[in-house]
């Protein structure tokens, strides 16, 4: 008796089989390549948030340090012995920066905080080193007003108080405008 020839039984499901792997590989791979734009963009844009923080702080700490150049200025302690500012120094053309009060509008929105005649750090006659890696150099006017203090006697003659306005510059485009009252 002869036996029938055999067909291979696992032949079909062989050839089934290799295409749902590489359909399967195809798709894990698109999810995969969608995550990872996904999080390539995410990260991009935090550094730009952090680059964004990191100028404004550096345009704070500028506006910061052309404060303290101005109370340096105001008091004369750059100098032994100390030299303070002229009060006689202060006009309403704002000349070197030392500008006499307006009451009806303040100083840095009638003269330019970008160029004359507000002051730039260390200029003044203070010599405070400029700071690096800024887009500018900080700037300052100073207001004098004559006011009294909260808390103090009203018989005693009025007190000299300066108002310094400040702005900084970033490394890019950020800027600070600062003020502050200052009692010597």
């Amino acid at each position: 008796m002869k036996t029938p020839p055999r067909l291979p039984v696992s032949a079909p499901a062989a050839h089934a089989q290799r295409g749902a792997a590489l359909l399967a590989a195809l798709i894990f791979l698109v999810v995969f390549t969608i995550i990872g734009v996904g999080v390539v963009g995410t990260t991009t844009t935090e550094e730009k948030l952090a680059r964004n923080f990191r100028d404004m702080d550096i345009a704070f700490a500028a506006a910061e340090a052309a404060l303290r150049d101005a109370e340096i200025r105001i008091t004369g302690y750059w100098r032994k012995p100390a030299d303070p500012v002229d009060p006689y120094s202060f006009d309403s053309a704002c000349t070197n920066g030392l500008c006499d009060r307006n009451a009806l509008q303040p100083v840095h929105e009638k003269f330019s905080l970008t160029g004359a005649p507000s002051v730039e750090l260390g200029t003044g006659t203070t010599g405070t080193t400029q700071i690096v890696q800024v887009s500018a150099q900080p700037r300052y006017l100073i207001e004098s007003t004559c006011g009294s203090i909260p808390g103090e006697s009203s018989t005693k003659p009025c007190q000299t108080i300066y108002r310094i306005t400040s702005i900084g510059f970033g490394r890019l485009t950020a800027q600070t405008m600062l003020q502050e009252n200052y009692i010597p």
